[in-house]
């Protein structure tokens, strides 16, 4: 008899009910009756009702009411909680601060928090196993305190850092410049992407299945385009950049009206895309508008190159960047266009997949047809509400501010309350903070930022002579460090962008003998030839750099004359050709010596249909 009880217990231990359910016909508890059929019941025992009575018409038992009318077993039903008030209240008013930080915790984190703690206090509770609480413990404290499990999206910390402060320096600037200008003369520009996958889709099926698949052709392949609004919701037509060598005639059919198509060899958008966009889109879409003109984007350098910027200046348009890394903030596509735009593409690709039953990547030829569903698709409604959310028309920087956290910095206060903390309480439960605080916000230790040229201001209109100064862009990878002051340059020019090694014909060791003689000695004859050449900005020029064995000439056009030499952008000579260049992904930039200019061009070389420049060039072999 002793041993079957001892089981009993055992298997009643072990299967602890998580969520009790009252089964029909049982003793009716306190969820048969209401706290203001209580209330009501002590008011009509008081006037003179018997308490027998007051049971049997508010269906409320009898012990219940003689308990309340004598003040009998006070306490709240059940085990008393292990922690106080205010140490619960210590507790939520840190899990608030913490996700304002944009440091939120999880429900481990709380219950290392709570042991902590208890062990900095000196407390041993046999309810805890080790002091550590448990699951059940979490999801009672989350019910009394209105907390709930969400997903917490990831930021990086420089979105994460943005403050008031540079906010409102923001719009300081933003209400110069935005001052009498007309909302139809307003846009923002921004690029994105679109993907071959029609993605995730709910769908029906029999409860209990594990996984479910849905059979339908999708690739990895993406098309960046370029979208521009205004704020009376006017959209100008979008531009196209396709991962390719080429654009063909095929690839441009069908899509919306005054589309432009490009392409590179990554299939991003780079600053010979954005002229092009800016020069054949934006101009003749605001050439016709009275008075000046604001265009808002973000700080991609690549975006504010000396010819737009000149270009916007003698068109009478602002051009206007947004604090770095605020765009979810500040962009008003990023805010209020660009999900519909994504979720209104897979439903277009779905219903194209489902039609078509065509077998691998989306044909280029197909994709203008779609982009042109797409593009009737969109709705002025929410371009509008994109600028009013973000500020920029009407002009209201209080739309930003209050969607930031009241507090963007780690510090010592927030995490208790004002009054009713002990000392030893707050001391014990701070330092249980600082451990998440040093595990989550530690310093990095990872190298400083690499230069990333000239500032601008933000919400300030670009001038020419913003980027007067910008220094060289030797960190943007196409080509290596640059040259010393004899010349000397790596033996292979080392590309990092996205082509095929095919296209890349870096110099090696295994030259030929005689074509590196022949070099050299061409290149003392031009050498002392060229010597004194007068160089200036906008030419065309070949640069010879010496490197062990040999000597490779390139060639590049001056973007300006400084004390420390010429700075010149190279351009790359097309694979299966030796007279096909074109100017590469990554800017290719560096600054010579004169002495290393050996020969000019008359002229700027023509260029073809494919937008690569035509050199008939014998003098030297080029690389």
């Amino acid at each position: 008899m002793f041993v079957l009880l001892q089981v009993l217990i055992t298997n009643c231990s072990v299967c602890t009910m998580r969520k009790y359910k009252r089964q029909a016909g049982t003793r009716r508890y306190a969820s048969s009756y209401s706290a203001d059929d209580v209330r009501k019941a002590l008011q009509k025992i008081s006037g003179g009702m018997s308490i027998l009575k007051a049971s049997s018409k508010y269906r409320i038992p009898y012990g219940t009411l003689y308990n309340k009318v004598h003040h009998l077993h006070t306490k709240a039903v059940g085990t008393p909680h292990r922690l106080s008030p205010i140490t619960e209240q210590l507790i939520v008013n840190a899990v608030n601060t913490l996700a304002q930080w944009k440091v939120p915790v999880d429900g481990f984190d709380i219950r290392c928090l709570v042991k902590s703690y208890l062990d900095k206090q000196g407390v041993r509770d046999r309810r805890f196993a080790n002091n550590l609480p448990g699951i059940d413990w979490l999801h009672s404290f989350m019910q009394r305190h209105q907390l709930t499990a969400r997903i917490a999206d990831n930021v990086k910390p420089a979105r994460a850092e943005i403050t008031v402060e540079l906010v409102n320096q923001y719009f300081d600037e933003l209400e110069a410049t935005l001052q009498g200008i007309d909302p139809s003369c307003l846009f923002n520009y921004d690029e994105t992407n679109v993907a071959d996958d029609p993605g995730a889709k709910k769908v029906i099926c029999r409860r209990g299945l594990k996984r479910v698949e849905r059979k339908i052709e999708h690739t990895k392949s993406c098309v960046s385009l370029m979208f521009c609004g205004s704020a009376t919701g006017q959209y100008l037509p979008p531009m196209v950049v396709y991962k390719s060598q080429n654009v063909y005639q095929e690839w441009t059919r069908g899509g919306p009206n005054g589309a432009v198509y490009d392409c590179t060899t990554s299939g991003w958008f780079d600053g010979r895309c954005f002229e092009r966009w800016f020069n054949d889109i934006f101009l003749p879409a605001v050439s016709s508008k009275p008075g000046r003109k604001v265009l808002i984007g973000d700080n991609l350098s690549a975006h504010f190159t000396p010819d737009v910027i000149q270009s916007s200046v003698q068109n009478n348009i602002a051009f206007v960047t947004l604090i770095p890394n605020a765009t979810h903030l500040l962009q008003p596509l990023d805010v209020a266009v660009f999900r519909s735009v994504k979720i209104k593409w897979r439903a277009i690709l779905d219903g194209w997949r489902k039609e078509s039953r065509y077998r691998g990547v989306l044909p280029k030829n197909h994709f203008p047809g779609l982009l042109q569903k797409l593009h009737n698709s969109l709705k002025a409604d929410n371009i509008v509400a994109g600028f009013k959310a973000t500020g920029l028309c009407p002009l209201n920087r209080d739309e930003v501010l209050k969607r930031l956290p009241d507090v963007n910095r780690d510090g010592a206060t927030g995490a208790q309350p004002t009054t009713g903390s002990s000392t030893g309480t707050g001391t014990c439960f701070n330092d249980s903070i600082m451990e998440i605080l040093e595990k989550h916000c530690a310093p990095s230790t990872s190298a400083g930022k690499r230069s990333r040229g000239k500032k601008v201001t933000p919400g300030k209109a670009i001038t020419p002579s913003d980027l007067a100064d910008t220094p060289t862009t030797s960190q943007s990878g196409t080509r290596s460090a640059a040259s010393t002051s004899t010349g000397t340059k790596s033996g292979a020019v080392q590309y990092e962008d996205d082509t095929d090694d095919t296209e890349v014909e870096p110099d090696t060791d295994d030259t030929d003998s005689s074509s590196s003689d022949k070099d050299a000695e061409s290149s003392e004859d031009a050498s002392t030839g060229n010597e004194q050449a007068d160089v200036k900005s906008s030419q065309w020029v070949i640069v010879k750099y010496a490197g062990k064995r040999s000597v490779s000439y390139f060639l590049g056009q001056v973007l300006e004359v400084i004390a420390e030499g010429v700075r010149i952008t190279f351009v790359k000579r097309q694979a299966g050709s030796d007279q096909l260049f074109k100017f590469p992904v990554k800017e290719d930039i560096d600054i010579v010596q004169r002495d290393d200019i050996v020969d000019t061009l008359d002229q700027q070389p023509p260029m073809n249909n494919r937008q690569q420049f035509v050199v008939k060039y014998t003098k030297f072999n080029l690389s």
